[in-house]
């Protein structure tokens, strides 16, 4: 399969209540080591994601505003099939091909000093950990860029 270098995504535009999203031609994620690359064939929609959209989180103590790190790519519920691999003969056990899907976690550190990952039950907790369409473009585009981990 040819990778192409652009694609299509639902990028927002604005802020606030009256953000929207309009589809954009952007370039397809380049992969960092111990990421792949999955071609996506589905999305959800999660009233999060309208909530990071129309900064709805933006009250409180909590202040969840999407990061401008997610280049306005909201989208935490994706489906596809992996397309490429960074490290081809790593320990991940993926390959070309699989099914595979994309969450809200979209990566945790995984650092041995990190008493959440080194633990094996607290990942969740990771307080370096990646969120799809929060801290990284999501699932609302072509092709998404996911820790192969």
């Amino acid at each position: 399969m040819t990778i192409p270098k652009t694609q299509r995504a639902a990028v927002r535009v604005g802020s606030g209540a009256t953000a929207r999203v309009e589809i954009q031609e952007i370039p397809v994620p380049e992969l960092q080591p111990g990421q792949m690359l999955v071609k996506l064939h589905w999305s959800g929609l999660c009233a999060s994601d309208k909530s990071l959209i129309h900064d709805e989180w933006s009250g409180g103590a909590a202040q969840l505003l999407m990061q401008p790190s997610a280049c306005g790519v909201a989208g935490h519920e994706g489906a596809g099939v992996v397309v490429a691999l960074r490290d081809a003969d790593g320990p991940s056990g993926w390959r070309v091909g699989d099914r595979a899907g994309v969450k809200w976690i979209a990566s945790t550190c995984g650092a041995p000093d990190c008493d959440m990952c080194a633990n094996g039950r607290d990942e969740c907790h990771c307080p370096r950990q990646l969120n799809s369409g929060f801290t990284v473009p999501g699932t609302f585009q072509e092709y998404v860029a996911t820790d192969a981990r």
